[in-house]
């Protein structure tokens, strides 16, 4: 038996209103987005206001704000500072930010300070390391920092990594060719290949 999805009416409803845009609080953003804005305000538990962060945060990646997007993002990690899945989100809108307005560096280092949170809280929790560390990876390739590209590959190739349970179920690979080995730790490097079967 199928279980109803509470948010099969929502993504349609969604779908349908991004293509108006209206003033709002924030400026003139899609429909879509004022919706979830409306909706968040009136959420009270986790589950849901988790959810509809995800619904806006996606939203707004259409509709291309990437400032807006950091600020709903940041506000998202305050509601819980431990959650190593929202700071690898914020992570790579910080990142967009900086490669966008590259001016100022700021928001590269703290792009990379929550990277780096982002994998050292899901390792403490023993949870997401493979997508916390895969995200870092990406990360750093990003911003061609290769010393937090290592240090993501020292967990991706760790049997913490392998062996937690509560995670993407197999190992983001598709980045690797962007990889300038001549500049990595080729033995994590190499390691890491083996674990994604291209070698």
């Amino acid at each position: 038996m199928m279980l109803d999805d509470p948010y099969k009416e929502l993504r349609s409803t969604l779908s349908e209103l991004r293509k108006n845009k209206v003033e709002t609080r924030v400026g003139i953003v899609p429909e879509s987005v004022a919706l979830l804005l409306e909706k968040l305000e009136l959420s009270t538990t986790a589950e849901d206001r988790n959810n509809l962060y995800f619904y806006l945060d996606a939203e707004l990646m259409r509709w291309g704000d990437i400032p807006l997007r950091v600020q709903f993002l940041q506000k998202f990690c305050q509601e819980s500072p431990s959650d190593p899945l929202r700071h690898a989100t914020l992570s790579h809108a910080l990142a967009a930010l900086f490669l966008e307005k590259n001016e100022n560096t700021n928001f590269k280092k703290e792009a990379l300070d929550l990277g780096f949170k982002s994998l050292d809280s899901s390792v403490e929790e023993n949870r997401f390391i493979r997508y916390c560390g895969s995200s870092l990876a990406r990360l750093a390739i990003s911003l061609d920092e290769y010393d937090a590209l290592n240090h993501a590959l020292k967990y991706l190739v760790s049997p913490e990594a392998a062996n937690c349970q509560e995670d993407i179920p197999h190992f983001e690979c598709e980045y690797i060719n962007d990889i300038d080995v001549s500049r990595c730790d080729k033995e994590l490097f190499y390691r890491y290949k083996v674990i994604c079967g291209m070698v």
